[in-house]
């Protein structure tokens, strides 16, 4: 499963770098230098499941183990897949701050006065980072654009 979520991730980082490279002007070098990273980040996590799975037939001898991805990995990805799915009907500023919140709760953040704030300010953070200094529009949604 590992294998296909990273088969997965170079498509997806291929197809921003590919749609980032159509930009205008230099909007398109923050996103195609996030996609470069992931390639990177991704080709890393490549090599570590190799030698995993390497290490894991050595200890075996032969004999095969399946490791099945865990409930968190299906309710993650579920989730990124609404998320992505909804962005421009919820728009960013109301759907990314609930989305974070969820995940992080989901993942076990239990401190309400910590998360909220942070949520809040990445999101803010993010949000003017691409409208302010990258002239990149953020989906507004459909509350937004009334």
């Amino acid at each position: 499963m590992q294998f296909v979520t990273i088969i997965f991730i170079y498509i997806l980082s291929g197809y921003f770098y590919f749609e980032a490279s159509g930009f205008r002007e230099n909007a398109g070098i923050f996103p195609e230098m996030v996609s470069l990273i992931l390639l990177v980040l991704n080709t890393i996590y490549l090599f570590q499941e190799l030698k995993e799975k390497r290490k894991i037939s050595k200890n075996n001898s032969g004999k095969s183990t399946i490791v099945k991805p865990t409930k968190q990995f299906y309710v993650i990805t579920i989730a990124s897949i609404g998320y992505v799915a909804l962005l421009n009907v919820i728009g960013f500023l109301i759907l990314t701050p609930m989305y974070l919140a969820l995940i992080m709760f989901y993942l076990g953040g239990k401190r309400k006065k910590v998360i909220f704030p942070i949520v809040i300010v990445f999101t803010f953070a993010v949000y003017i980072s691409f409208s302010s200094l990258l002239n990149i529009s953020i989906p507004q949604g459909i509350i937004f654009n009334l």
